[in-house]
């Protein structure tokens, strides 16, 4: 049953930092826009209140709030550079700067203070405003409206347009900031991706690999020199067990031959138990031949002749198809056929090819050996392999005799697991059909040495 995949490191490290480095400028942002709010509030009203205040105390001077403002006053106003007007509910005029014929804020005026912002349509410089209520003493509400397109008061507005475009501004940099925060994460964790990656490229192959150690975060410095250490005694294990299956199967030979030996010096006896000791001797070497594959990669890569190697095998088991009344055939290039491969090796998976051809291949029929550019086909005529064998047949002690409907065989099944770690060590192709006739044919497919040159 497999679990749901926990997420990525970077994922969960990335997902922290944005979070919090958003909610940080959120925060700071909302601070310092709340703060200039409250201080530009302040100034203006100092700055306009000073004016609005002067006509108070001078409308408070006049019967019944009415009268025309004493030219002192109107002095002080003219020298603040303020234009103002005193209205009622109804929006009628009672006082005014000179000039001024109508309210300076034409809206219904509920809050007891309030800005505004006057722009004229001929394009000179906006007025910045401000209301401020007063009671008469019979009651009625008034408003005193006071203007000013002072600098000072354009600083202000100023302040208030550089505080708005800092919005985007803050929001672009925090963006960027963001973006270089998941680059150097990404570029942090890059010493782990490469020693994932090296961990995964860890086989049977490449038991002697480890996973790298420098340019590593001290905190997973410990992890990974555990796991080389792991990866230590459990090469030890593995070559301890496979130079026992070597040692093992090398001293079976000795033994093997005197039997061979005594057998051949028996009558009836001796031929019953011949087959038994060819099968014995066929899983000795099968043994030996599992071994050495795993020395394979430290072997120099070499050329070899297809050609020569297909003579070879037929001579070699020649002997073996005429005691079990078969016949083998080498056909295909009369030129050499050269390949990438080491030679040893490949004889050795191109003999458990044909081996297993004879042993599956019935009497008086014959097994072929062919040859063409980069690839090399073992043909039999026995009952082939179903296609829904086929992914099976090259797992180790497979045999056909678990398959219903399959050939029965007495071999350990490590042939064609044999076979195809050749073919793959070598970076070639095995393939599995059915032969023409009847029967299977096998083809490994390998690199050309011309391609390689």
């Amino acid at each position: 049953m497999t679990g749901k995949a926990s997420p990525s490191l970077l994922l969960r490290i990335a997902s922290g930092t944005i979070v919090v480095s958003l909610l940080a400028a959120l925060v700071a942002g909302v601070l310092l826009y709340l703060e200039f709010r409250v201080t530009d509030d302040r100034m203006r009203e100092r700055t306009l209140m000073g004016p609005a205040r002067i006509i108070e105390r001078a409308l408070r001077a006049t019967p019944g709030l009415g009268g025309p403002l004493p030219a002192e006053a109107v002095s002080a106003l003219a020298d603040a550079e303020v234009q103002y007007a005193v209205i009622d509910d109804d929006n009628n005029l009672i006082v005014a700067s000179p000039g001024l014929e109508a309210p300076l804020y034409k809206t219904s005026h509920k809050d007891a203070r309030d800005y505004f912002i006057l722009r004229p349509p001929d394009g000179r410089p906006p007025l910045y405003g401000v209301t401020r209520r007063i009671s008469a003493e019979d009651g009625r509400l008034l408003w005193i409206e006071v203007a000013s397109g002072d600098k000072e008061m354009q600083v202000h507005s100023l302040l208030g347009e550089f505080v708005d475009h800092l919005g985007g501004i803050w929001a672009a940099s925090v963006m960027v900031l963001l973006g270089v925060n998941l680059f150097l994460i990404h570029r942090s964790l890059q010493p782990l991706r490469h020693a994932s990656a090296c961990a995964a490229a860890i086989g049977p192959e490449t038991v002697s690999a480890r996973l790298p150690e420098t340019g590593l975060p001290r905190e997973v410095e410990p992890l990974v020199r555990a796991v080389n250490l792991a990866l230590s005694r459990l090469e030890e294990g593995y070559k301890a067990q496979l130079a026992f299956i070597a040692d093992a199967a090398h001293e079976l030979r000795t033994p093997l031959a005197v039997l061979e030996a005594h057998l051949d010096a028996m009558d009836d006896v001796g031929a019953r138990l011949r087959p038994d000791l060819a099968a014995m001797k066929r899983l000795v070497n099968q043994l030996l031949d599992v071994a050495r594959l795993d020395a394979l990669a430290a072997i120099p890569q070499e050329v070899t002749d297809l050609r020569a190697l297909a003579v070879d095998v037929g001579t070699l088991l020649a002997p073996l198809a005429v005691r079990e009344k078969r016949s083998i055939e080498v056909v295909g290039c009369e030129r050499p056929v050269l390949v990438l491969g080491v030679y040893d090796y490949l004889f050795r998976a191109v003999r458990n090819l044909v081996e297993n051809a004879l042993a599956h291949t019935p009497a008086e029929t014959l097994v072929t050996i062919s040859v063409a550019e980069g690839a090399i086909s073992v043909t039999d005529h026995g009952p082939g392999i179903p296609p829904d064998v086929r992914p099976l047949v090259c797992q180790r002690f497979w045999r056909a005799s678990q398959h219903r409907g399959g050939a029965v065989g007495a071999g350990a099944g490590l042939g064609m697991s044999i076979v195809a770690r050749t073919v793959e060590a070598h970076g070639g192709k095995l393939e599995i059909r059915d032969a023409e006739g009847g029967g299977a044919q096998v083809t490994i497919h390998l690199p050309r040495a011309a391609a390689a040159a």
